[in-house]
């Protein structure tokens, strides 16, 4: 009969078997499951925080700024140039603008259309809804936007481009041709206004419920700004307010209608807005902006 040796220790062995004094369960436990790092961590769902209002409004009143500067220096300075230019002084078109101020209104428009169309570029190379995209977006808008003075002054027969048309030959063609040059180039600014923001929604860059917080931030800004620099600058020896207020909030009425373009994305999880909290510096330059606009600097800068 072969006898069986009982250990008291369950923890160790002989040692004249060779097998190290280690405890038992070292060897028959279940391996140590890894340690999962941070970024296998599961994110915890952001809360919904519109972009902050402040920062818009700032961002959109630096823009408008920009377009009102761009107008008056751009347009003056072409205006300059081409009032010293022989060809062009001793035209018929030179005569009927019976003020430097009308000419220089008319190639500040072009340079708006011109610089707005840079912009719209610049917006489609970035897809990600920034400080910078909005301001790109907000200058490219209300800078395209210009063109609807085009189809204003060929309805009321007032401004800068109805001065041109006033002494041509069947001035009711002029005005025909001039509301349909700018009803055609309006268009295209619509369709970059609804192109760019919708590329964000579905990007996942901007959530639909953020839409007309963008929108509105940008038309009633821009509009309201404009509209106060216009109506400190006489128009024909009177301040005209009508006529103001109807072509600053007219100019961009379309930025209204971008959010029914824009359809409603069909999501199983809810999208948040790209995160754009206060900001000290955009306040200071989009107030300095303003401030800079509505005191006639533009007006005054002279090449």
């Amino acid at each position: 009969m072969y006898g069986f040796q009982t250990f008291r220790n369950p923890t160790t062995v002989s040692a004249g078997l060779g097998v190290s004094r280690a405890p038992l369960f070292a060897l028959t436990s279940w391996p140590s499951m890894p340690i999962p790092s941070a970024d296998l961590a599961v994110e915890a769902p952001r809360q919904h925080a519109p972009p902050n209002l402040r920062t818009l409004i700032s961002i959109a009143s630096a823009a408008a700024a920009l377009v009102g500067f761009a107008r008056d220096v751009i347009g003056h300075a072409i205006a300059a140039r081409l009032g010293d230019a022989d060809w062009f002084s001793t035209s018929t078109v030179f005569a009927q603008l019976n003020t430097p101020a009308r000419l220089a209104g008319v190639c500040g428009t072009l340079a708006n259309l011109v610089l707005g169309g840079m912009a719209a570029l610049l917006v489609r190379i970035d897809k990600r809804f920034t400080s910078g995209w909005y301001f790109l977006w907000v200058f490219g808008c209300v800078s395209l936007m210009n063109s609807g003075r085009l189809l204003y002054a060929a309805i009321t027969g007032t401004g800068d481009w109805s001065t041109i048309i006033m002494n041509f030959s069947s001035p009711w063609f002029w005005r025909i041709l001039l509301a349909a040059a700018g009803i055609f180039i309006y268009r295209p600014a619509l369709r970059f206004a609804v192109i760019a923001l919708r590329d964000l929604v579905v990007r996942r860059e901007v959530a639909y419920q953020d839409l007309w917080r963008l929108v509105l931030a940008a038309y009633l800004t821009a509009s309201t700004l404009l509209t106060i620099e216009s109506a400190l600058r006489p128009v024909n020896g009177g301040l005209g307010e009508i006529a103001v207020v109807s072509a600053s909030f007219g100019l961009n009425l379309g930025l209204l209608i971008v959010p029914a373009f824009i359809s409603q994305p069909v999501e199983t999880e809810r999208i948040v807005t790209r995160t754009m909290s206060f900001d000290w510096l955009w306040l200071t330059f989009g107030l300095a902006a303003a401030i800079a606009f509505l005191s006639g600097l533009g007006r005054a800068i002279r090449f």
